[in-house]
């Protein structure tokens, strides 16, 4: 199987690429930043590519079954207040590129908080979410928007609070809202294997 990774050298992105070789995949990385991810092997492609900048992302998407994004700006305060784009608009041309390439088969990181919940408590769900990170998680809800009218065959992963603990195997999956516990390892987020839904 052949799988192109969009945000290879994010925490996330990192771990999806291991996953991957480990199931013995051809990988295609895509980053910004080539040299940010050292890592070799036989079944690696890393290729230079920014989701902003559709002109470069048709040599990512040409011979994939499967398209993974996981495409993320910084968690800080100062990076999360700010309004972007990048998630929607990055899908988008993502999502052409695709088309373009006769590709079929996307999964896209987002995120549980795009969407109000009471799991979320009290200091995020009521000031965090709403006022400080609300122009992110709002691009978020527009990427999934994309991702829904694709026409594409997709998954929508909305994982919680990440973490970098080990993978205990141990992850709760809940349809359409926020299981109890709602942190879980990235490493587990990695090794989660969806299936593909055309709406």
């Amino acid at each position: 199987m052949k799988v192109a990774i969009f945000g290879a050298t994010g925490g996330t992105g990192r771990l999806l690429t291991s996953k991957a070789l480990e199931r013995d995949y051809m990988v295609t990385a895509a980053t910004r930043n080539p040299l940010a991810l050292p890592r070799r092997h036989e079944r690696l492609r890393v290729l230079k590519a920014d989701v902003m900048r559709p002109e470069t992302l048709d040599a990512v998407a040409e011979g994939q079954d499967a398209v993974i994004t996981s495409v993320s700006v910084s968690s800080g305060l100062r990076e999360g207040r700010k309004p972007t784009t990048l998630f929607s608009q990055g899908t988008r041309n993502v999502i052409a590129a695709m088309k373009r390439q006769g590709g079929r088969r996307l999964v896209c990181i987002s995120s549980s908080a795009v969407e109000p919940d009471p799991a979320f408590g009290i200091i995020f769900g009521k000031i965090m979410r709403p006022l400080v990170f609300k122009d992110m998680y709002a691009d978020m809800g527009r990427m999934e928007r994309e991702v829904r009218n694709s026409g594409l065959d997709w998954v929508l992963v909305r994982p919680s609070a990440l973490t970098d603990d080990p993978a205990n195997g141990r992850y709760i999956l809940g349809i359409d809202r926020i299981p109890k516990g709602w942190r879980i390892p990235r490493e587990d987020v990695a090794e989660f294997r969806p299936r593909p839904t055309t709406r």
